[in-house]
């Protein structure tokens, strides 16, 4: 028996969640906004550690060579996103720039049926960004 994919784990979830739900009513199920992979977008999730984060933002600073990496923080994780940027400007000094941005992003609910129908709603979740611009050691010897 191989490895299953992300696909039919999720299924599978989905089908024991489903027949759960029945016995207990309408299961809702969240699907957040999509994102955009890239390297250096980080994504700050409420199961993450700050210095777990810490470490990764300063590895693509310091050995992936990025000159900026975006924190992305989402609900109840924009403090922590918050808080690991206070912790990175406090690491590198005068040598970070931080240029954060606030909106409000959808998020999808799907409300399942006991028959399995699916009740799509919307919600607003508000999102934050932060660009982290590293200014390379030549740049802040000429300031």
């Amino acid at each position: 028996e191989g490895r299953r994919s992300k696909e039919e784990v999720q299924d599978e979830v989905m089908k024991s969640s489903i027949d759960e739900g029945a016995a207990h009513g309408p299961v809702v199920l969240r699907r957040p906004p999509p994102r955009l992979m890239a390297e250096n977008h980080v994504y700050v999730a409420s199961r993450q550690t700050l210095p777990r984060l810490f470490k990764l933002v300063r590895r693509l600073f310091d050995q992936r060579g990025h000159k900026e990496v975006y924190l992305h923080g989402m609900g109840a994780t924009i403090t922590k996103a918050v808080f690991l940027a206070q912790d990175l400007l406090l690491h590198y000094k005068k040598d970070l720039t931080l240029e954060p941005s606030v909106e409000t992003v959808q998020c999808v609910e799907v409300e399942v049926g006991s028959d399995g129908d699916e009740v799509p709603t919307d919600r607003r979740v508000s999102s934050l960004v932060m660009c982290l611009r590293l200014s390379s050691s030549d740049e802040v010897k000429l300031e």
